[in-house]
């Protein structure tokens, strides 16, 4: 586990996203502390992360409700755009086309 969170910290500084998915009915409490949501995750020096990363979900309350693709991606966005505003690029909107939303 500290090595994991040491790496996590490392990779919080690069255009990465880490997406767990829990599967089965074990104890995913170590998983809920990768994922940050509770608090700011530090590696074995103190340092914390640049910025969250991680996604956690499981998989068996997901499928119960529907929404395993949107839970897994649900922070993906944010995390892009806060890549972005570390890294000094200021996020564009983009303009959607009426079109693209139709069947």
């Amino acid at each position: 586990m500290p090595q994991t969170i040491d790496a996590i910290v490392t990779l919080s500084k690069l255009p990465v996203s880490i997406i767990i998915v829990g599967v089965g009915n074990a104890d995913f409490d170590k998983m809920e502390k990768l994922d940050g949501d509770d608090g700011v995750l530090k590696d074995s020096h103190g340092t914390p992360v640049q910025r969250d990363i991680v996604q956690f979900v499981e998989f068996v309350g997901c499928m119960r409700t529907g929404s395993l693709s949107q839970q897994v991606l649900r922070e993906v966005p944010k995390q892009v755009v806060s890549y972005m505003l570390m890294s000094g690029i200021q996020p564009q909107a983009v303009p959607v086309s009426k079109t693209a939303y139709k069947k």
